[in-house]
């Protein structure tokens, strides 16, 4: 198995410009016959804690995470975004593709002290359930 880390900063808030290079890195991961492209925690969304918009969070089944799936093909993608569009709650998740298909989304189940809002910080995102 040839496994691409994709060791890239991405851009706080902006959702479309984090995914163009994710379909650019994509696709040259798939030319380059890697198996699986993992990307780093929140790529999609921008990682700064407490300092993200809700309105940016999105949810797995959004038409621009099926369609970065659907480019990605026969090459597997590990991806991370805030997830939670809408909801009062959001959660540090990461979509495992696979085929062309979001097969697994998991949500961090061990948050950091200041993920966790220690210190008087305000609580970001929600803690997953352990299976």
């Amino acid at each position: 198995m040839r496994i691409g880390l994709a060791q890239l900063n991405s851009v706080l808030g902006e959702v479309d410009k984090n995914l163009s290079r994710a379909h650019s890195l994509v696709a040259e991961a798939k030319s380059d016959g890697v198996d699986l492209v993992v990307f780093p925690e929140l790529f999609l969304t921008g990682y700064s804690l407490a300092d993200i918009e809700r309105s940016v969070s999105l949810e797995v089944d959004d038409e621009r995470i099926k369609a970065l799936a659907a480019d990605a093909d026969s090459t597997g993608m590990l991806i991370g975004f805030q997830e939670g569009h809408g909801r009062s709650h959001t959660y540090n998740s990461a979509a495992y593709i696979e085929d062309g298909h979001v097969v697994h989304t998991h949500r961090k189940a061990s948050a950091g002290r200041r993920e966790r809002g220690d210190r008087g910080r305000k609580r970001w995102a929600g803690v997953g359930e352990r299976s």
